[in-house]
């Protein structure tokens, strides 16, 4: 299906009209345009029908960013290097929890329970990305899902 992410649209949404902007024509374009990722000066202007002042204020608020080695924007999450930081940090931690056990492996429930150092993403989401990055197994017991750390890592 063409058009953006509804998740990424919900955002817009929110940020836009901080800075009085109406998120109604960008999402349009943004969904007639679905396979592009880098927008020019033109574009923003012509197609988003957006100021230079806007253009700067998307900027400054973290919804565009800049790449001077082509000369382009691109459509940003705000505060996403902040939450790829807390999951990567999250990560590690969980990692190292489970290591420091004998046998290298925790229920899902007791991982669950425990308390992250990092408050910026929930310890399921954590979970969710170290099986996703395969640093984590997880095999059905008769007592819960066992997740265990891989031997790579």
């Amino acid at each position: 299906s063409s058009g953006i992410n509804a998740e990424y649209g919900g955002i817009l949404r929110t940020e836009l009209p901080k800075h009085n902007l109406s998120p109604s024509k960008i999402i349009d374009v943004l969904s007639a345009h679905p396979n592009q990722t880098y927008f020019s000066t033109v574009d923003l202007r012509g197609n988003f029908s957006l100021s230079v002042d806007s253009v700067n204020s998307l900027v400054d608020a973290g919804v565009l960013a800049y790449y001077s080695a082509n000369s382009s924007y691109e459509w940003t999450v705000p505060g996403a290097g902040v939450v790829a930081d807390s999951l990567n940090k999250g990560c590690e931690e969980i990692l190292k929890r489970i290591k420091m056990r004998a046998s290298k492996e925790i229920l899902e429930s007791e991982l669950i329970d425990l308390k992250l150092k990092c408050k910026n993403v929930g310890i399921k989401f954590v979970l969710y990305e170290l099986i996703g990055r395969q640093s984590v197994s997880v095999q059905k017991t008769g007592m819960g899902n066992l997740i265990k750390v891989n031997v790579r890592n």
